[in-house]
């Protein structure tokens, strides 16, 4: 006997307004919207392609269909009358979940009205998601019996019609298959909605079906099912063929059918293994019949230190040692390249006994402003830790100067009284007869050796930055430090045409037995001369060094000055010592042992006495016209003891350096300091020094700045 038949006949009758190719008895093709003319409320049918009309039944089943009411036609009521009822028009598939206030049943709804129940709430949120609910519509009970018919029940597969995405991929179900809309416009000319679409993880289970290219009549239209539960016509004679044995295509019952039938399990003994499984990498085992086994990935970090290997295209030099990858502190000395740099770090030389020798710094990285603590041996002692003057035109007094302002008042002061409070000389015979020099602050100088770091600009002559005499008192022991540019070169020599950049003596007569800078043709040069004490202004003995590289270049200036040997400003006394470095290379010494550059006689005196620092001119200003001589970080004090940053790994090799400034303290084994970064910049590799009382500098102690 056959079996009762169940047959769902879908006749396809909405797609597209205009695109319509079934003509109903009335004016009106399938797929028309047509409401009665002049009435208020209107219900709103759908042309049917067997030429009924299909009401929709409220306007929530409306909106799932249309988004707007563009496309209705008004029609007379015997234009209506010309299309046969047909029933209503249900929800369309893949958007809404519907229930009635009779039941507590959900059910998603399939083509035609065909309803699929939903068991468990776990099965509603796990195809639909947690906020499965919000789909959730009432149906008028009415409509919900004789609109709608019953399909089989959800449990692990969406129903036809649904709309599911994966990563960017929008895929519509039909059957057991998904198909893929391979367009935006293929999509959207199938009159689907975006806000209707399922974001899913996975797609397995469902085999891939032909793609959506284009509009489709199956898939853009209400489908009207019909049923029929009828048996066939009867035959009075038995069927003499009896239906032949199926054939079991799917031999280990793993949903998938094999091969040989067409299917796509590549092996139906072992239901482990078909499309979908997941495949264990490395085994030799296809379980997920892509056609390979999957390959394992390769492990490029095997010390696990969070550094991938260098043959895998890491930075990690040694990956078999977790203690070695480029974030590791590299142990000077040891043979061994624990941070990757390429070479095993070099140790500093060992410090001599009895010299500076730094253990350990607070911070190895530098920061402008930072407090650092140094710790070691044999620092000495510095009775007064901070320097008697640090000027880096930072201070307060100057924060409202713009760029070429007169400077109102002198960092230190001024003792001989030659200076108004705009800067200008007002007294002409306070030094000599001379005046027309004066200050200005520079913070936008193309050449400036710090950029926003303000300079001290000194143009003219007598324009003084210092006139201090003696630091600390009378220790008769003066270090001065600063960088110094000098702007254009002379154009005569000797006499007016040169200017004195800083002026020392031995005690407070600023003309007998001095030493100075002076700026001639081409060169800036120190000269160390005397006066007798019978002709005080007749200078007896000069001596000349060149002390700046180059005219228009930046150069750090060093200068000690030690008078300490009993000078009192009597000819004859012993010798003082002035020694002088350019850049840290050492261009004057003269000591009691005598110059030893001329034939200068043993009473060239120790300069301890600081007059002026700035420019001290000749006697005729034209000589002067257009001299703008350039100072910054100046750094002033009674001893050699002090810490710097330099260039290189030991100090007389050092050719560029920054003073730090000592703070608060400074012991034998303690210092700490203010970073002052000057001129270098951030992420350079430097050493830092600790120079004592008596010139002796420690070894490098590496830093970045």
């Amino acid at each position: 006997m056959k079996k009762l038949a169940l047959l769902i006949l879908i006749i396809f009758v909405f797609g597209g307004l205009q695109t319509s190719s079934v003509k109903a008895v009335g004016s009106y093709a399938a797929g028309s919207l047509l409401v009665l003319e002049g009435t208020d409320n209107a219900a709103v049918y759908y042309v049917g392609s067997d030429g009924m009309k299909y009401v929709f039944p409220d306007s929530k089943t409306y909106n799932t269909w249309y988004d707007n009411f563009d496309y209705i036609v008004q029609v007379s009521i015997s234009e209506l009358d010309k299309y046969p009822d047909g029933g209503i028009v249900t929800y369309r598939p893949g958007t809404k979940l519907i229930t009635h206030t009779n039941t507590a049943k959900i059910y998603a709804v399939g083509p035609g009205g065909m309803l699929h129940w939903i068991p468990t709430a776990e099965i509603a949120e796990a195809l639909y998601g947690q906020a499965w609910h919000t789909r959730v519509i009432d149906v008028i009970p009415g409509y919900f019996s004789s609109g709608y018919i019953f399909g089989f029940d959800l449990s692990g597969k969406y129903p036809e019609g649904t709309l599911l995405k994966k990563g960017s991929a929008i895929y519509y179900v039909q059957d057991e298959s998904i198909r893929h809309f391979n367009t935006q416009d293929a999509f959207e000319y199938n009159n689907f909605n975006y806000s209707n679409v399922i974001e899913v993880d996975d797609l397995l289970g469902y085999s891939n079906g032909e793609a959506i290219t284009g509009e489709e009549r199956s898939l853009s239209g209400y489908m009207v099912a019909m049923l029929y539960v009828n048996d066939p016509p009867p035959n009075d004679e038995e069927d003499p063929t009896p239906d032949p044995d199926p054939v079991d295509n799917d031999t280990d019952n793993d949903g998938y059918d094999s091969t040989a039938s067409g299917g796509t399990d590549c092996n139906d003994n072992n239901s482990a293994i078909h499309p979908g499984a997941t495949d264990i990498c490395g085994n030799g085992i296809d379980e997920d019949c892509s056609g390979a086994d999957l390959a394992c990935p390769v492990d490029n970090d095997t010390d696990n230190d969070g550094y991938d290997s260098a043959a895998s295209g890491g930075n990690d030099c040694n990956d078999s040692n977790a203690s070695i990858n480029p974030g590791i502190t590299d142990i000077c000395g040891n043979g061994i390249d624990e941070d990757c740099s390429g070479a095993d770090l070099s140790c500093p030389p060992p410090a001599t006994p009895g010299e500076p020798s730094i253990s350990l710094l607070s911070s190895d990285n530098l920061m402008e402003g930072q407090t650092i603590t140094i710790s070691g041996s044999d620092f000495g002692s510095k009775s007064i830790v901070e320097p008697w003057i640090w000027d880096d035109l930072t201070h307060s007094s100057y924060q409202n100067l713009n760029d070429g302002d007169w400077i109102p008042t002198v960092q230190g002061g001024s003792s001989s009284g030659h200076y108004s409070e705009t800067g200008q000389v007002t007294d002409p015979d306070a030094l000599y007869g001379h005046a027309s020099g004066w200050l200005a602050y520079r913070d936008s100088h193309p050449q400036q050796r710090v950029p926003g770091r303000a300079l001290y600009s000194c143009e003219g002559r007598y324009a003084t930055i210092f006139d201090i005499g003696r630091p600390h008192g009378d220790t008769e022991r003066m270090y001065l430090d600063y960088w110094f540019y000098s702007t254009s070169a002379r154009t005569g020599g000797g006499g007016d045409q040169f200017n004195k950049i800083f002026r020392i003596s031995p005690s407070t007569s600023s003309y007998n037995r001095y030493g100075h800078t002076s700026v001639y043709p081409g060169r800036l040069s120190y000269s160390a001369g005397a006066s007798s004490p019978d002709n005080p202004g007749e200078d007896t003995r000069r001596v000349y060094e060149d002390i700046y590289p180059v005219e228009g270049e930046w150069s750090h200036i060093s200068v000690w000055t030690d008078g300490s040997g009993g000078l009192n400003g009597i000819w004859g006394d012993s010798n003082g010592i002035v020694k002088i470095w350019t850049d840290n290379i050492q261009k004057i010494n003269i000591t009691d042992e005598g110059y030893g550059i001329v034939d200068f006689p043993d009473d060239v005196m120790g300069f301890s006495f600081l007059h002026a620092l700035g420019i001290e001119g000749g006697n005729s200003p034209e000589g002067h016209a257009g001299f703008d001589n350039l100072w910054g970080d100046i750094y002033i004090d009674n001893t050699l003891a002090r810490v710097v940053i330099g260039d290189a790994a030991t100090w007389d090799q050092v050719s560029h350096f920054e003073l730090q400034i000592p703070r608060t303290t400074w012991s034998d084994s303690s210092i700490d300091i203010t970073a002052n970064l000057g001129s270098f910049t951030a992420g350079e590799s430097l050493y830092l020094f600790v120079i004592d009382e008596n010139g002796n500098a420690s070894a490098g102690y590496p830093v970045t700045s």
